[in-house]
Order: C-alpha cells, then structure tokens, then sequence
C-alpha cells in the first residue's frame, strides 16, 4: 500500500513538473513583455467602435442578423472577448489587457505541449511555445484589434492540444468530457475568427508527424472519438456558415473579395504565397526582428536578458519520460519523428494559415494579423532548423535558439511600442477634447473640431470613428463631430477617392462641400450642407495640440477629478494619466522627440505606419524591396503638407527627400516646396531625389510645416507624386 501512495506521489510531482514546464517559459516572456509598459495600452481604431456600440446597446457577446454588426454574423463571436472586457470593466482597459495576458498564455503553452508531443521532448517543446508567442512575421499580436484573432487562436489550440491528449489518453468520462470540451472549443474559434476552420486538422497532423501515415492510421483506427471531435467542429461551422450566408445583407467577408470569382481571386495571388506569405513567414520576419534589435533600441541589454532568460527556462524543463505526454521518450532513445515531415507538417500548417487572407488584395498588403495564424507552422520549420543545427553542433543550436528569442522579443517589445505611442498621441487628443467639451451643457450643439495641429488627419488618429469614442467617453450617444484641418479648412469626410471636402466659415454658419470630382469620375452622392453656428461648438486645436480652456468649463474640469460620471470615471482611468516616458518605462528605446534633425518616411518596419501629421496624403503604402518593405504616400491635392517637431540649430539647414513615383513631367517642373512659408528652390538628383538649401531663421524650435504644391493629374484621380520620405539636418560647420 505504502509503495502505491508512493506512486501516485511521484506520478502527481511528475504532472506538476510538467504543466510548470509547459507554462512556466511562456508567462516569464509574457511579464518581460509587459514589464516595460504597463498598462498604458488602450484602444486604437475598431476598439472604439465596439466600445461605442456597447454604450449604446450594450454588450454584444453573439452577433445576430439585421443589428449593428450583422456584416460579421459569420463570425458571431467575433467581439465576445471586447464585450467580456466591457462587462468586466466598463470604465477602462485593465480587464483587456488580463484577457490577452490569459489569451497568450493559453496560446504559448498549448504550442509548448503540441510540441512537446511532436518532438518527444519537453525543451523543444518549450522552446516551440516560445517561438510561436515570439514569432516577428505578424505586426498586431499585441493589440486589442486583434483580440478576436488571438483568441480564436488559442482556442483552436487548446482543442487541438486536448485531442491529441486524448488520443491515448485511457478511456472513461474524463476523455469523453476532455473531448466534448474540445470540440466546443474548436467550434468557438471557428465562430470567432473562420480562419481558424484552417487549423481543425492539426491534431490528425500531429498523429501523422510522430507516427507517419501507417501508425497515424492506426492510432486513430484505435480511437477515432478524437479525429470525430475535430471533424464534427469543423462541418458545424460550415453548416453555419451556409445558414447565416442566407440572411442579412452583405457579410464582411464579401465586402473584401471578388464576390463573383473567389477562387479566380486566388488563382491570381498564388504567387504571393510564396514572394509574401513564405518569404516574410521564414525570411523577412527575422530580418525586420534584427533590424528593430538594431536601430530602434537605446541597447541590447533588455533583449539579451529576455532572451537569456527564457533559455535558461527551457534549459530547466525536465528531460525525463512524464506522464501528461503520452510516449514521451526522448529523442535521444528514438530519435523523435523525423525532420523531414516536421518540416513538412510546418509548410503545410503555413500555407493553411495564410491562403484565407489571399482571398482579399488589400490584405495581401499588410502584415497586421494575416500571419497570426501562420506563425504555428512556420515557428515549427524555424525549430527543425534549431534542432538539425543542434545535432551537429549544440552550442550552435543554443547560440542561434538564443539568438531568434531575443530578436523575437525586440519585434513583439517594439510592435508593443508602436502601438502605444499611437495610444498616447491619441489620449492627448481626446484629453484635450473631453476636458473643453461639456455632453451635459453642450451636448446640444454638435463639435466643430477646427485641427491646426493636423493631427485628426489619419485613420490611426480617429479621423473616421471620433464619434465612436466620444460615445463611449460620455457614456451616452453624441452627434457626430465634424473635423476641419486649420488653417486650409480641409474637412475630414472622405470621398470615394480618400479626399477631404471643405469646410467654409460665413457669417453666421459653417458649410460642408465634398472636393470636386476629377474629369470622367461621377460625382459623390453625398450633398453638400451648412449648419447654423448656433447649433455648433467650436473647439480650437493649437498647432502643439493644446486648447485654450473656456473659463465657464472650470467646474466641469473639476467633476471630471471626482464625480463618479462614465465621462469622469473614463477620463480618470484612460485620458488623465499619462504614462513616463509614453509608456517605456525602461527607457529601452530610442526617444521620439524634438532634436536638432528630423527625418520622415511614412514608415521603417512593414505595416507599422507612423500616422501622417499634415493633409492632402493617402494612407502610407508599402512596396515590396525583396525581403523589406518601403512606405510612401501619394500627394493627393495641389497643396500638401506635413508638421514635424524641431530643436532648431542656429545654422543654415539641408533640406534632402526622394519621390518614388511622379505621374508626368509637367507635375515635375510645377512641384513647389516651403518651409514655414519660405520658398525653397529645389534641385533633382537621380532616382526622383531632391535637395535643396534651407536658409538660416527658416526653421524654428517647435513645430515646423513643409509644403509640397503641384499640378494634379484628373485622369489618376487627382494624385500627382508618391513621397518616399524627406529630412532636414544642419550644414556642417
């Protein structure tokens, strides 16, 4: 009797050895990756959105037909993890950001066990885990827009992870149990985020991986409830899917491609499975991950420590035989499944990932969550790498496993940094609005926001979904503000060609006039209006984002410190604070602010725009230059601008800049340039390059404007040039 307690002791430390193996790596890198930030992100575009509809009709945990958000029925539960952090906390971000610290968690260490399973081994398996939270190919993990995508994610893993326990698992209710859970779990990430139908095959892959195709056979001949639960998931979603196609209008999904030729759509972008998808997957992703490690820390010390000690995490798993992971002999007493259909299983899991976003050309563009997915299989072809390199050599193995963990971390604390930054620009804008906007005394009166900051030009700047968050902020509806971009009085209501109207002061109203429609291009449908001054609150924006507060609002300003209001309790928990240093707190990157030379280019790493500060500019686009992408923007108005901050040199400056594309020569000859209002005579170089000699008094400490005047072309719907970046720097003495 004594020897069998002694047994159950041993098999109950060997458990908990292993779950802390599996866990343990992922939530240290989880803290070192918050431990910089805090909590200072908050929302950032569709966030606001939901939140806005949430004030208005409460929280959406099952999307339905014929509602707000009926175009995302085929993926029902798409804002279930924004409507649980809504309900956990209304009044701030706090509940978000422990939902996606629980999500990543999940998700690390459900890939750490997978791999445990594939590999025989616990290291590699933790090692795994780590490489798939790490993984640099995608730019919007670490954001709550893509806390659906994350999620859904984590639940088609943790199913997945399930199954293949239960595989041989013995029999009884804790498998069936284990296994019904399962199958709901795979069905609710489909229903979150359809890519996710995807990925329902990968515990059948898992079995193929370690077994091949005849021991595959016949450990799921042996228990086939497992590959029925996955199966099961899978057709349940696409009978759903069938069934809501059937109602409602059109589907988000339809909205993004060719509705009448889907798969001719993807015959088409074949190609960019392989030019994109495979060579940012496994190339490009790494080689952005080290130059961020490169150029955009103040130094590598933060790096190395996170990746140092998350190998030491791995190194401390256990290497013995354990329980939870079913025929768990090392690879070293089998040699483990081989290489090859590792390797293979990652291309597949791969390009399973990404072929759903290849149905859509605008998101083909961008690396925001197209390869969350993706970053299984391709985390799985990078450790066959790891582990063949460490059968010929293991300190080479050790030095490039160290290596990818802490390039990985620089890309995840750097998109993390990006994306606050954003949340900090946007919170002194909306700071500034809430404090000198009373709802309750004014909220008669729509917002006329006249911007001579031109900050509220870009969608990351809430240009298109301000009313959204105003809602929100207020807790209760708000008309929709109007946006007028000082001093051009360019109004921010975009036509079909992402051009701003006009917004015109008379005598005792505002009036709202779309741009006129280029030669050949109908005109919109939307027509002009005025509105009375009566019925409108101005609020002036200085060029530096400040505004002159009304004496009359002081008590207002006061309740928003104390009273317990949604605008105040929100004004407290998201605008008020600010955080050090913008939310690095560690001071691990290089600081943004004024100095004495200014350089701008729309954007470093791909789709990780810098929001435009300026108007008459498309969104930034990104082209591709082998494995790296270059951002530019077209100039799509006679006359642009751009405000950059500047601690000015008491020199003469050298104003340099490239164009990547200009439509003819006449726009050419006709391109003006000013700075502050001085004419600066330009010369050209190769490769649309220009420079030209800024004089000494020209530019000042502050912020400073620079204007790009031309000639548009009417037939390329009003553009005239691409701009690929500029920079001012003083003479050398």
């Amino acid at each position: 009797m004594r020897e069998d307690n002694n047994d159950v002791q041993s098999s109950m430390k060997l458990k908990r050895r292993t779950l802390v193996a599996l866990i343990l790596p992922t939530a240290v890198a989880i803290a070192l990756l918050w431990i910089p930030f805090g909590f200072s992100l908050h929302g950032l575009i569709e966030e606001w959105d939901v939140l806005g509809i949430f004030t208005i009709s409460g929280p959406v945990l099952f999307v339905q037909p014929h509602t707000l958000l009926e175009a995302h029925r085929l993926r029902p539960l798409t804002v279930f993890p924004h409507a649980l952090g809504y309900m956990l906390n209304p009044d701030s971000f706090d509940a978000w950001h422990w939902i996606l610290i629980a999500i990543l968690l999940v998700k690390g260490a459900t890939c750490a066990y997978i791999g445990a399973c594939i590999t025989r081994s616990l290291r590699w398996g933790a090692l795994f885990g780590l490489l798939v939270l790490l993984y640099p190919a995608d730019t919007m993990q670490l954001s709550f827009r893509s806390q659906h995508i994350n999620m859904s994610m984590a639940l088609i893993l943790l199913g997945s992870a399930m199954l293949v326990h239960a595989q041989t698992q013995a029999p009884g209710w804790s498998r069936r149990l284990g296994i019904a859970a399962a199958a709901i779990f795979m069905l609710a990430a489909q229903l979150m985020y359809e890519v996710a139908l995807m990925l329902c095959m990968l515990p059948l892959l898992v079995q193929w991986c370690r077994h091949g195709f005849v021991g595959a056979w016949q450990v799921v001949r042996k228990n086939p409830w497992p590959t029925l639960a996955w199966l099961t998931a899978a057709v349940s979603y696409v009978f759903y899917v069938l069934y809501a196609s059937a109602s409602g209008g059109d589907s988000y999904q339809q909205t993004i491609t060719d509705r009448h030729a889907p798969f001719a759509a993807l015959y088409r972008s074949l190609p960019r499975l392989f030019d994109t998808g495979f060579a940012r997957a496994l190339a490009g992703g790494w080689l952005d991950a080290w130059g961020m490690a490169r150029k955009e820390f103040t130094s590598p010390w933060y790096l190395l420590a996170f990746g140092g000690i998350c190998a030491l995490c791995v190194l401390l798993s256990p290497r013995s035989r354990l329980p939870l992971l079913p025929g768990s002999e090392t690879m070293r007493q089998d040699g483990g499944p081989p290489l090859l259909r590792m390797a293979a299983m990652g291309v597949v899991l791969l390009a399973l990932g990404y072929v759903p976003f290849m149905f859509s050309n605008s998101h083909l563009q961008i690396s925001q969550r197209t390869f969350l997915f993706a970053s299984f299989g391709a985390a799985l072809v990078v450790l066959v790498l790891v582990i063949g390199l460490g059968m010929l050599l293991r300190p080479l193995g050790g030095v490039v496993a160290l290596w990818l963990l802490s390039c990985g971390a620089a890309a995840q604390l750097f998109q993390f940094h990006h994306y606050i930054d954003i949340a900090e620009a946007q919170r002194k804008v909306l700071r500034t609005i809430v404090e000198n906007y009373d709802a309750d005394s004014q909220g008669h009166r729509s917002l006329l926001i006249l911007d001579h900051s031109n900050q509220l030009a870009h969608v990351w700047m809430l240009r298109d979904n301000l009313v959204h968050v105003l809602t929100y902020l207020y807790g209760r509806p708000i008309a929709p503000p109007e946006i007028c971009l000082m001093p051009g009085g360019y109004w921010q209501r975009m036509d079909g060609l992402n051009r701003p109207g006009r917004c015109i002061e008379g005598a005792d109203e505002w009036s709202f006039t779309y741009a006129d429609a280029p030669s050949g291009i109908p005109p919109p449908q939307t027509k002009p209006f005025a509105r009375p001054k009566s019925q409108m609150q101005p609020l002036v924006i200085d060029i530096d984002g400040h505004a002159t507060g009304d004496p009359a609002l002081d008590g207002y300003r006061q309740r928003l410190q104390e009273a317990e209001t949604p605008v105040a309790r929100r004004y407290r928990a998201i605008l008020r604070q600010t955080p050090a240093g913008g939310g690095d707190r560690l001071g691990l990157f290089k600081p943004a602010g004024a100095t004495a030379s200014y350089r701008w280019d729309f954007g470093t790493w791909w789709s990780l725009e810098k929001p435009t500060r300026g108007n008459g500019w498309h969104e930034a686009e990104w082209m591709r230059r082998h494995l790296r992408y270059d951002a530019a923007a077209w100039k799509s108005q006679e006359h642009s601008r751009l405000l950059f901050p500047l601690e000015s040199a008491d020199k003469p400056y050298v104003l340099s800049g490239r164009f990547d594309i200009i439509l003819s020569a006449a726009i050419q000859s006709s391109l003006r340039v000013q700075v502050n209002g001085v004419d600066l005579p330009i010369t050209w170089g190769q490769d649309l390059r220009f420079v030209a000699s800024v004089p000494r008094g020209a530019l000042r400490t502050g912020i400073n404007t620079i204007e790009f005047d031309s000639l548009i072309d009417p037939a390329a719907s009003g553009l005239s040039a691409r701009l690929s970046e500029f920079e001012v720097r003083p003479t050398r003495d």
